[in-house]
């Protein structure tokens, strides 16, 4: 039996959600298991596999240069200051974001379209 919700179009994947969004019995699975870990839990919708949390900070090392890119740069700027106030040693933005790397560096990565 494979999700018959709408994530069932990206494989399940609910993405990033914070405590006490869904329903209590995933909610709770999902925030008390260690980080990273798979956990089997039955809600009133069925069962589920969850993945236990990532705690902020725990995918990047703030030693290591972090690079934001969006579509034009303006809300990487506020992703990279983000970064920086949080203690990343190097944190940039790629100015003009996307579109002008496309543009400019490589014409081969597609461009936004409307």
């Amino acid at each position: 039996m494979v999700s018959q919700c709408p994530s069932a179009a990206v494989g399940g994947d609910l993405g990033w959600f914070r405590r006490g969004v869904m329903a209590p019995p995933f909610d709770e699975a999902v925030f008390s298991s260690a980080a990273g870990a798979v956990v089997k839990v039955h809600s009133a919708y069925g069962w589920h596999l969850v993945q236990g949390p990532f705690e902020a900070g725990t995918l990047l090392d703030p030693a290591r240069p972090v690079l934001v890119l969006c579509h034009r740069g303006v809300r990487a700027a506020k992703a990279a200051d983000f970064f920086l106030q949080r203690g990343y040693k190097y944190a940039r933005v790629v100015r003009g974001g996307v579109d002008r790397y496309a543009r400019v560096v490589d014409p081969s990565v597609p461009l936004y379209t409307k």
